[in-house]
């Protein structure tokens, strides 16, 4: 509804409102985003249930359950009003939360009007609005101002209300000093210093984690722990090279298969980074490496209109990841029991393949370097292509040959771009040699 009104509005005042238009319609439930996020979820649950049985499918959807919960309270989040009426018996208050309402509503009763002239905002409304006694007897409204006021940074330090505004101004000199009693100021005092071990989402149960294994998860659970990976030796260039004059890569006869399995695996993380902050992909650079994602991800060349579901629905839609699991079936390898990288890692053990990781999660600072191997990669499957090398089948082959066209029409672009600045370009023509080399190793006897 939001999004509708602004584009009445914007042209009203003589603003191009196409941006919000587009996104009426490429969010549609049928073919556009909405569905695609859909089939992710159902697909991921499916995966996590097929590998991991039934108790980690159950927890997966709690997570999920709960980060869709989350969005639907951050500020600017639109929803539609179908999905604001719910059934209020399945929103749950912690037993600090509830007695945190009863002293808002109870001070609601006479204060409402009071705050009419402050123009303060908590979350999306004002004090006043907030302490609208009808309101307040909405546990969905209830709930909402919990999660505005613990989230107003301006008012609420989580975890500490010693050095919360909030609290200083119910105390001598406070501008509220005197609205609230001892009892009531010490209830306020315990959920703000509680708010650091609770962090409540929208309609969603305020446990929903088993805390016996908390301290033995991070945030990126089973990712290499980086801190002491090793570092390959440099390969800097004696002469700078354009892509045009790249050393072309030596392989022949069949790899290694333990060596070269997980730099496959792993190098498609090369340039994932790129465009995982939104509002850095809004240059020439940054939408030629989602072309480069999108052939190594097996999505479609980019037609004239938006491919929607279509791209999930299509056939023979393969990417490198699913090109190396078609490998390690070839080879006998158990995708059961090799189920992600991690797994490969541990029975196949490979430094550089940590090393692309690492520096895959430094795309500002290490662009040449990941520009570089990632170039040496996609020479290296059109190599595999032209040599045709026992690795594939007919159909993997042609779906190679394909990724690798696209790889290098893009990265050729972005060589160009980078070889304006010479230090740039230096570290594109190291990180080509070093996984070039690397590279080499997996199919030297």
């Amino acid at each position: 509804m939001d999004t509708l009104k602004a584009g009445k509005e914007l042209r009203e005042v003589g603003i191009d409102p196409y941006y919000f238009i587009l996104h009426i319609s490429i969010d549609n439930a049928d073919s556009g985003h909405t569905a695609i996020a859909i089939d992710v979820a159902c697909e991921y649950m499916n995966c996590i249930l097929k590998v991991e049985g039934e108790e980690a499918a159950q927890k997966a959807w709690k997570r999920i359950q709960a980060g869709y919960m989350l969005s639907m309270g951050l500020p600017g989040t639109v929803v539609c009003p179908s999905r604001r009426s719910m059934d209020e018996s399945r929103v749950i208050l912690s037993p600090i939360e509830m007695e945190v309402i009863r002293i808002f509503k109870a001070k609601a009763q006479v204060v409402h009007g009071i705050h009419c002239s402050s123009k303060i905002k908590i979350g999306s409304r004002t004090i006043t609005e907030w302490l609208e006694p009808t309101a307040l007897e909405s546990k969905r409204w209830q709930l909402e101002l919990l999660n505005s006021l613990s989230c107003a940074k301006y008012w609420i330090r989580r975890g500490d209300s010693s050095k919360s505004r909030f609290i200083h101004e119910l105390q001598w000199n406070g501008r509220m000093f005197g609205s609230f009693t001892q009892d009531e100021y010490d209830i306020l005092r315990k959920w703000i210093d509680g708010l650091s071990e609770i962090s409540q989402t929208p309609n969603v149960p305020y446990q929903i984690r088993d805390s016996s294994n908390l301290n033995d998860e991070t945030i990126l659970s089973g990712y290499p722990d980086f801190r002491f990976s090793h570092s390959p030796s440099p390969h800097p260039a004696e002469t700078l090279f354009s892509f045009h004059d790249i050393p072309p890569l030596n392989i022949s006869g069949r790899p290694t298969f333990d060596r070269f399995l997980p730099l496959w695996l792993s190098h498609p993380c090369l340039l994932q980074e790129f465009v995982s902050i939104p509002w850095r992909t809004k240059n020439n650079f940054a939408c030629t490496i989602v072309k480069i994602l999108r052939a190594q991800l097996g999505f479609d060349i980019e037609q004239e209109c938006v491919a929607g579901m279509s791209e999930v629905r299509r056939p023979n839609s393969l990417g490198l990841t699913g090109v190396g699991k078609n490998m390690m079936a070839q080879q006998g390898l158990s995708l059961n029991a090799l189920p992600s990288l991690k797994h490969v890692l541990q029975i196949c053990p490979s430094e550089f393949a940590v090393y692309m990781l690492r520096v895959s999660m430094k795309p500002i600072e290490c662009k040449g370097m990941l520009i570089g191997m990632a170039t040496a990669f996609a020479k290296m499957h059109a190599a595999i292509v032209s040599s045709q090398l026992c690795l594939l089948s007919a159909q993997d082959q042609l779906t190679l040959q394909n990724i690798s066209i696209r790889e290098l029409k893009g990265l050729e672009l972005c060589w160009e771009e980078l070889q304006q600045a010479e230090k740039v370009l230096a570290d594109c023509c190291e990180g080509y040699l070093t996984a070039k080399h690397e590279i080499e190793k997996c199919f030297q006897l």
